[in-house]
């Protein structure tokens, strides 16, 4: 939410609210997508629920015959892009917070401004450290309860600040150019991108029928999201202009007491999920270091040292890359548009295609066309933000 108004920037007005439009809904679309093929092989041979990755290793080995010697592979490929997504969003949080909390405690001064943020990284990372220790995302719910509650409270300081005082929209262009749109794609797909904790959600929810039904819980929270990004976007660089900071919230008043309140509210709210982001590659990787250690003390040991050193990476990253927008947008491009816009697809077309029967002309033309989207979007994104932030380095 915070980068919003900076993707305005890129594609200005009425042009982005119709990007952000398609966008969650092709977003929505994937995301049923993969709950209809989570439904179809829910279970793995084990009896086991599957996720992203079990799902792709099962339409690959159930599918067209020539591919399902890359089963493994696929299973191994999704992994990866999973890890480095989340993990990333991860990063994002810690800029995020450490961003926010330095205005909150030292204004909009910008002298030592890095050294701030190094300083406060670090001793974020000491508190996440502590906070990660709650290991099942039946715990971890509540604390998305309370970033529901602290988010929602924020959105309304926010709109209160924005609506303030904006210019009349003749202003602002409509629309400026394609020069800036991979940066634009990078940061989309980063905001809508949510597929890595579907499926984990969903096989945990006491009714898994309630949560992907057509006007269940999933779809209801797709369709507040976008309105929110459409409205904080809009309205965000409808009131700031091209001197949008890559999160709203950074364009607050830097001494008001209602700013650092409304800061507070998303810094808190941010930092309590960041756990639920970091459940999804420990979830990954701790299985495969677990299974080479005998003794229950050396497991519980080992465990506690992995995500120290886990978070200690992510802490990293942000420290090296302190910049939100083009975090943000390289993330989006590099791993968020593979899971939701390349993947899904091709998941749909073996899965059609299994037992020798053959997907519909329209199906094959929509899925090519969201492929080679997401390859577009994938390669010129990452190019842009990895220019981005060789330029600003």
């Amino acid at each position: 939410m915070g980068a919003r108004g900076d993707v305005e920037v890129t594609r200005k007005l009425l042009s982005s609210t119709t990007s952000y439009e398609d966008s969650g809904a092709h977003t929505d679309v994937i995301l049923q997508q993969s709950r209809d093929f989570t439904e179809e092989n829910r279970t793995s041979s084990m009896g086991e629920r599957l996720g992203y990755a079990g799902v792709v290793e099962n339409c690959l080995a159930t599918g067209p015959i020539f591919f399902r010697k890359f089963q493994n592979a696929g299973r191994v490929m999704i992994n990866v892009f999973l890890i480095v997504t989340q993990l990333g969003f991860c990063c994002v949080y810690i800029v995020f917070v450490a961003q926010n909390f330095r205005q909150v405690l030292l204004g909009s001064n910008k002298e030592n401004g890095e050294l701030d943020l190094i300083i406060m990284g670090i001793e974020l990372i000491v508190v996440i450290i502590y906070c990660t220790t709650i290991q099942t995302l039946h715990g971890l719910s509540y604390f998305s309860y309370v970033a529901n509650f602290l988010n929602f409270a924020g959105l309304i300081f926010v709109l209160y600040y924005v609506v303030q005082g904006s210019p009349p929209q003749s202003v602002r262009p409509a629309f400026l150019g394609w020069y800036d749109m991979p940066m634009y794609f990078g940061t989309a797909v980063y905001a809508f991108e949510g597929i890595g904790l579907v499926m984990p959600l969903k096989n945990k929810a006491a009714d898994e029928w309630d949560f992907s039904r057509r006007c269940g819980l999933l779809s209801l929270g797709m369709t507040i999201v976008i309105a929110l990004y459409i409205a904080i976007g809009f309205l965000g660089y409808l009131k700031y202009g091209d001197h949008v900071l890559g999160s709203i919230t950074l364009n607050l008043p830097a001494v008001d007491m209602l700013s650092r309140l409304t800061k507070i509210t998303f810094v808190v709210s941010v930092f309590v999920t960041y756990g639920l982001q970091f459940y999804v590659p420990v979830n990954i990787l701790w299985p495969k270091i677990e299974h080479r250690l005998s003794s229950p003390r050396a497991k519980s040991v080992g465990n506690v040292v992995f995500r120290i050193l886990l978070i200690l990476f992510t802490g990293a990253i942000a420290m090296v890359i302190p910049h939100l927008d083009l975090l943000i947008a390289l993330i989006g491009a590099l791993a968020s548009s593979s899971l939701a816009l390349i993947f899904p697809p091709i998941i749909e077309l073996l899965t059609l295609s299994a037992e020798g029967n053959r997907p519909s002309v329209l199906i094959i033309v929509k899925d090519v066309a969201i492929m080679l989207l997401g390859l577009l979007g994938c390669i010129t994104g990452t190019y842009a933000a990895i220019l981005g932030i060789v330029n600003v380095s």
